[in-house]
């Protein structure tokens, strides 16, 4: 869990007869039995931490935040491995929760976990909702859990971070722990090299992290889900190239939606704020998609704008004898007697569709 929205009048937990654990208030779920291997793969493998623990130099820290601890399975999973593979460094974990669990109910979705973490368990319910310092040696294990929304933990986060784990409520559940303000934070604190790794490959997520600096890709998922994600962080831009690489990555991104006549995506990216240009306007005109064209009108696209050729968007209806797009245009506004660069407006152009010429 990880933020403080969803359906309040509904519970926070519900604890199944089969075990699972489910939110109503999010309309979501956690996995308690095959939930270890899915959160093995997704986080412990998409992160590729065992190859690189066994390549970090002696007495190294190496930093881990978790968006969405929930119930610490995360945690124990990266804890086992760097306490079996016996790694002479600090492990710093740290956790981000909006809403951290009774310990009474921790307790018993504990016991649903695999043998080789409950020593794990054990740990984090001593010391519930506070943090776990653990040594053997010179490996070194330290937990600091943020009780707080993500809003609320931004500023608290460590500096430099090797690695993330994105393991929220879905976005379209929780949109508030997917925000810009996260991704920029990921984004400046993440050190060349780190990686983030989470379950969803929603297309503003993935943009998110190319915005900042990440090459993203999509792999395999696990059982019956198709795809998960892994980001590598490749570049730290100022902040100017990071929202000129946002804004193109809109465009391009709305450019595909027009291609494929996917309104539903086209909606979605005007409401991640991608600009209603004229560009865009003019592309959807000739796309023949209307439904795009007034999506972009009513998100404040100028029904009066120019293409390159100093062509007005009425006269390239016209010209293209579209008369419900016509229509939507006149009904925003759009005026009859801007002309062309020839200085032709849409009554001449009108006239010279008639004559076919």
């Amino acid at each position: 869990m990880d933020d403080r929205e969803g359906d309040s009048l509904k519970p926070l937990w519900e604890l199944r007869p089969d075990g699972e654990l489910c939110s109503p208030r999010f309309g979501d779920r956690f996995y308690t039995g095959s939930g270890t291997e899915e959160s093995r793969a997704v986080f412990i493998e998409g992160n590729h931490l065992q190859r690189r623990w066994g390549e970090l130099r002696g007495g190294a820290d190496f930093t881990i935040v978790e968006i969405g601890f929930g119930m610490g399975l995360n945690f124990a999973l990266a804890a086992e491995l760097w306490s079996r593979l016996q790694v002479r460094g600090r492990l710093c974990y740290c956790g981000v929760e909006g809403f951290p669990m009774e310990r009474e109910l921790l307790q018993k979705v504990h016991q649903n976990w695999v043998e080789e973490l409950l020593p794990w368990s054990s740990f984090l319910l001593e010391q519930w909702p506070n943090g776990v310092s653990w040594s053997r040696g010179e490996c070194r294990i330290e937990l600091r859990l943020l009780t707080a929304t993500v809003a609320e933990a931004l500023l608290q986060l460590p500096a430099q971070v090797d690695c993330w784990f994105l393991d929220g409520f879905a976005p379209e559940k929780n949109r508030a722990a997917w925000s810009a303000e996260l991704f920029r934070e990921i984004g400046q604190r993440t050190v060349i090299g780190g990686t983030v790794a989470t379950f969803t490959v929603a297309g503003e997520i993935r943009r998110r992290l190319q915005a900042e600096g990440f090459a993203v890709k999509k792999e395999v998922g696990f059982e019956k889900k198709r795809h998960r994600l892994e980001a590598l962080k490749q570049h730290h831009w100022s902040l100017k190239e990071r929202e000129e690489r946002w804004e193109n990555l809109l465009v391009e991104a709305f450019q595909q939606a027009l291609s494929k006549g996917d309104l539903a995506a086209a909606e979605e990216l005007l409401g991640e704020g991608v600009k209603p240009s004229a560009e865009l306007l003019h592309l959807a005109l000739r796309h023949g998609e209307l439904a795009m064209l007034a999506c972009l009108l009513e998100a404040g696209g100028d029904c009066n704008c120019l293409n390159s050729k100093g062509v007005p968007l009425l006269i390239e209806a016209v010209r293209r004898g579209d008369l419900s797009a016509e229509k939507l245009l006149l009904q925003q506004g759009a005026s009859e007697e801007l002309c062309d660069a020839k200085g032709r407006d849409a009554h001449q152009w009108r006239k010279l569709r008639q004559r076919g010429e």
